[in-house]
């Protein structure tokens, strides 16, 4: 038995239009792969000399024995065949789910532009290096600008989340947060802590505020907090962390306490990252024109020197809409309002973070820090 494989149309020529003399009805196709080549079977007295060589190339006309077609359709994409018994004409094919990022194993067929040939997984791979992200993140290859889109798996309504600023220190048990912080040889420490030596923040997430489902939070003391990741690791300066905040804390109680949680001095909140990296810009500023000293105001400036943002990522933030430190400065009404609608950033703010997060993920164990030193400045 003999096995042709085709291209059942080119350039919106149809190959039963032309050469329906010759080639298997559409009924006797077998399969058709993941690139549109269909394989059929003929009578072993099929000649394919019978064929204009032009039609043979515009279609892409092959002919194979069985052992040959095996070999064939196992170098396509999500196509696994054998046949059944070593003389057997029978052919059993499978299919599983084609993934793009390794199924490509046909090192003469590149994918797409730009792919490289990976040894070590045998296949064709993106350009760029596939990012290593907890599993709070999601991540998918994105062929138009040849990076990947990278984001934070399921975020909540804003009401109820936060991008924080913490003081990156070496971790010891004794801690107060050592036992829910997200990080290994360095954990978080609060600015409010530093500054005044008071927990006022912290103790009210270690109440349930009469919400008893709230004593079996996974996160342990910390009783209204549903969710705490490390999404920047900047030790041993800093770490900024998106946490979530139980709903019912929110909804049921005042707006005052619950205000209360954003407006403790020092702030370093941020309902989106870009509005966190706003304030940081602003808490810079207090550093750098105003002589401000504070423990917030230091480790912003070390932040900016450490990840040195583009300067056209730097005044794109500058756009959106002032946090506390700038509506302090101005002694402007609303300075512990919160702004109720995430801001409007141009894309590459968001790739600007994505790259963030990728160049900044959770460290592992004791894995090296990524900020060894720091720059004298950074754009401004």
């Amino acid at each position: 038995m003999k096995y042709i494989t085709f291209l059942k149309e080119n350039q919106a020529i149809n190959i039963y239009d032309v050469l329906k003399k010759y080639i298997p009805s559409s009924d006797q196709i077998i399969l058709e792969t993941h690139e549109g080549i269909s394989v059929s079977q003929v009578d072993d007295n099929f000649k394919i000399s019978n064929l204009k060589k032009e039609s043979i190339n515009f279609f892409n006309i092959k002919i194979y024995t069985l052992k040959q077609l095996i070999t064939f359709l196992n170098s396509q994409a999500g196509i696994q065949a054998k046949a059944i018994g070593e003389n057997s004409d029978i052919l059993t094919i499978s299919h599983f789910s084609f993934d793009d990022l390794v199924d490509n194993k046909d090192q003469e067929k590149q994918p797409h532009n730009n792919w490289v040939w990976s040894k070590d997984m045998n296949c064709w791979r993106p350009p760029v290096e596939e990012p290593k992200l907890s599993a709070e993140f999601t991540y998918s290859w994105n062929q138009n600008r040849l990076n990947w889109d990278i984001e934070l798996r399921n975020p909540c309504e804003r009401k109820y989340r936060g991008f924080l600023l913490w003081r990156a220190v070496p971790t010891y048990s004794e801690s107060f947060y050592g036992d829910v912080c997200s990080n290994n040889n360095y954990m978080i420490k609060s600015f409010e802590d530093i500054t005044h030596g008071t927990m006022d923040f912290m103790s009210k997430t270690i109440s349930n505020h009469g919400i008893e489902r709230l004593d079996d939070n996974p996160l342990g003391k910390f009783k209204i907090v549903t969710r705490h990741e490390t999404v920047l690791d900047l030790a041993p300066h800093a770490i900024i962390t998106y946490d979530e905040i139980d709903q019912d804390y929110i909804d049921q109680f005042s707006k005052e306490d619950s205000k209360s949680l954003w407006a403790i001095h020092p702030q370093c909140i941020g309902s989106t990252l870009e509005e966190l990296f706003r304030l940081i810009i602003e808490w810079g500023l207090a550093y750098l024109e105003f002589g401000n000293r504070e423990p917030i105001a230091v480790i912003s400036d070390r932040v900016l020197r450490a990840i040195q943002m583009p300067l056209e990522v730097r005044n794109a933030l500058l756009e959106i809409p002032a946090q506390t430190v700038e509506k302090y400065i101005k002694n402007d009404s609303t300075l512990l309002i919160k702004d109720q609608e995430d801001p409007i950033v141009p894309e590459f703010v968001k790739h600007w973070i994505m790259e963030m997060y990728r160049t900044y993920s959770k460290r592992l164990n004791d894995q090296e820090v990524y900020v060894n030193t720091l720059l004298d400045s950074y754009p401004m």
